[in-house]
C-alpha cells in the first residue's frame, strides 16, 4: 500500500507535538511504500526529505520516511513485504502470535477497511500503543466503491475515543469533491478541513448550488483521526445508543459500556472560510506550485519570467523554491538601488 500526502501531512503534525521528541518507534499496520510522485509531494512539507529512487517505476519502503523523522521502523502485514511481520489482522495478535511489544506511534493508513475483523484490529492497535503514544487512522469515509469492505462514520471514532479514554488530537476530513468548473487536483485534496458536526451539511449545500460535483462515485473522501492513548487500560468496545436519534426511547439495558466525555475542539459554526481557504484558494496555489516545480514546461516558463522581469538567467530546471528566493533577492537588490 502507498503512504500518501494525506498521511504525510498527519505525520508532520504529529512530529510537531511536544511529546514527539521522546518518541522512538513506529508500527505500521499494513506496510506502506512511497512512489516517486508521492515523494515529490511530501517534499512540500518535509523539504529535507531525501529518498533515492534507483528505479522510477519501483516504490521504496516507507521505512526511509520514518527514519528521516527519527523513528525506528516496524511493520505488520499479511504480505510480509519490507521485512514486515506476517500476521492476520483479523486475529488478536497478542493471543495468536504472543506479540506484546508496544510502540510510540501506530498507524492505520488505509488498512482496516479491508478486514472483517474490526474488533481485533482496533484492539490490536490499542494494545500495541504505549501510554501517551499516538494512533493514526487515515481511512475512507465516502465513496470508494469496489475498493473495500467498510467506510467509516465520524460517530465511530467519537465513541471509540469515549470508551477508551483517548484524547482526540486532530479530526480531519480530506475532501475529494470535484469542482464543476475545473478538474480537482489529482482527485485528492492536499490539505484537510477540520471536521465538525456541520461540515458535511455545509459541503452538501455547496454541492446543491452546483459548486461541486456530488455523487458517491466522484466523491471519494477520507477521514483522518489522531488519537493519544491516556491509560494502559483494557480495550473496550463502544455501543451506539444515545446518538441513535431516529430510534425513539432506544436505551441500552446492557452493562459495561461506560462512556467518557469527548469534546470536539472544532466549532460547529459556518465553515465557509476554511472550505474557501482549503478547497478553494489553496487548490490553485498547489496547481501553480506543482506546475512550476515538477514539469519542464513550468520550469521553462518560470525561468523565462525571471529573465524577462529581472534579467537574471536561470537554468530551466530551476526549483521553484530557488526561483522565488531569486525573486526575493532581486526585489531587495532593486529596493537597495
Amino acid at each position: 500500500m502507498g503512504l500518501g500526502f494525506q498521511a504525510g501531512y498527519a505525520i508532520k503534525k504529529i512530529s510537531e507535538y511536544p511529546e514527539f521528541k521522546d518518541y522512538e518507534t513506529v508500527m505500521e499496520y499494513g506496510c506502506q511504500s512511497i512512489s516517486e510522485v508521492t515523494y515529490l509531494k511530501l517534499k512540500h512539507i518535509f523539504p529535507n526529505l531525501n529518498i533515492n529512487f534507483k528505479d522510477v517505476n519501483v516504490n521504496v519502503s516507507a521505512k526511509e520516511f520514518y527514519n528521516h523523522i527519527g523513528l525506528e521502523y516496524n511493520a505488520m502485514d499479511a504480505n510480509g513485504e519490507y521485512n514486515s511481520l506476517v500476521v492476520d489482522f483479523n486475529e488478536d495478535v497478542q493471543s495468536k502470535y504472543k506479540f506484546t511489544e508496544k510502540f510510540d506511534l501506530c498507524t492505520n493508513l488505509g488498512t482496516s477497511e479491508h478486514l472483517i475483523g474490526q474488533v481485533n484490529f482496533f484492539k490490536n492497535i490499542h494494545n500495541t500503543t504505549k501510554v501517551n503514544g499516538i494512533m493514526l487512522h487515515v481511512l475512507p469515509m465516502e465513496g470508494y466503491h469496489k475498493h473495500c469492505y467498510f467506510n467509516y462514520h465520524p460517530n465511530f471514532f467519537y465513541d471509540l475515543a469515549s470508551s477508551n479514554k483517548y484524547v482526540i488530537k486532530e479530526f480531519w476530513y480530506f475532501g475529494q469533491r470535484e469542482s464543476k468548473l475545473f478538474k480537482h487536483y489529482n482527485g485528492n485534496n492536499m490539505y484537510p478541513l477540520n471536521y465538525n458536526n456541520n461540515l458535511i451539511t455545509d459541503l452538501e449545500n455547496l454541492a446543491k448550488k452546483n459548486v461541486y460535483k456530488n455523487t458517491l462515485i466522484d466523491n471519494c473522501s477520507t477521514i483522518c483521526v489522531i488519537y493519544q492513548k491516556t491509560e494502559d487500560n483494557e480495550f473496550k468496545l463502544p455501543f451506539q445508543d444515545d446518538s441513535m436519534a431516529l430510534e425513539y426511547n432506544h436505551k441500552n439495558k446492557l452493562t459495561g459500556y461506560e462512556k467518557y466525555g469527548i469534546t470536539n475542539k472544532f466549532d460547529d459554526s459556518e465553515n465557509s472560510e476554511q472550505i474557501r481557504d482549503v478547497i478553494g484558494t489553496l487548490y490553485w496555489k498547489v496547481i501553480i506550485s506543482e506546475t512550476l516545480n515538477f514539469t519542464d514546461f513550468g520550469k521553462i516558463i518560470l525561468s523565462k519570467f525571471i529573465y524577462k522581469i529581472f534579467k537574471i538567467k536561470t537554468k530551466y530546471y530551476t526549483d521553484v523554491s530557488i526561483a522565488f528566493l531569486t525573486l526575493k533577492n532581486a526585489k531587495n537588490f532593486i529596493k537597495d538601488k
